[in-house]
């Protein structure tokens, strides 16, 4: 195998944590939603859109309190200029992926941030569609910038799946990981 068969390190980064998160796709749900969210059940779902010629990650289906509801996560090494446009097509494409339902869902996007600036970022992004002063359209996201937290912050999220960025905390040292 060449270097040129291999990967880029975004995309195996992302396959990597795609792969993981499917696994445990119960353990995801409660490490996205608030704390203490009572979940009924959590299931990928495929949202595939074949009208395009993009192929849109699974989003985690979620019920809680009888709704149905949509997680969209974006693994990102770093913060790229057209991320804000990318989620916006995902989440319209999810839309229209779902759409045919008696009760569409509710979809919400987290970017999850692997690296990038020391400033801290805003929990929210978001990709505006309409002039400014008339009513938002578009889409807003969580952005969770992990490698900005610290082990506690990972660990009091009460999922040990967010334990696996413990060597991107800012406090991540040998010490810490032994622990």
């Amino acid at each position: 195998m060449s270097s040129a068969d291999l990967p880029e390190a975004g995309e195996s980064v992302d396959l990597i944590l795609r792969h993981v998160t499917r696994r445990f796709p119960e353990d995801f749900a409660k490490a996205l939603l608030p704390p203490g969210t009572q979940i009924t059940s959590a299931t990928w779902l495929d949202t595939q859109v074949t009208s395009r010629q993009r192929r849109l990650d699974r989003a985690l289906e979620v019920v809680i309190d009888q709704l149905c509801r949509l997680e969209h996560t974006e693994w990102q090494l770093e913060w790229v200029n057209d991320l804000p446009l990318r989620i916006f097509e995902y989440h319209v494409m999810t839309a229209l992926a779902v759409a045919h339902r008696p009760s569409p869902p509710q979809i919400r996007s987290t970017v999850v941030l692997l690296s990038g600036r020391e400033e801290p970022w805003p929990s929210q992004g978001v990709y505006r569609t309409s002039p400014p002063g008339e009513p938002f359209s578009g889409v807003s996201f969580a952005i969770d910038a992990v490698y900005q937290r610290t082990i506690a912050e990972l660990s009091a999220r009460g999922s040990p799946l967010w334990m696996m960025f413990a060597p991107l905390a800012v406090d991540a040292d040998p010490r810490a990981m032994a622990r």
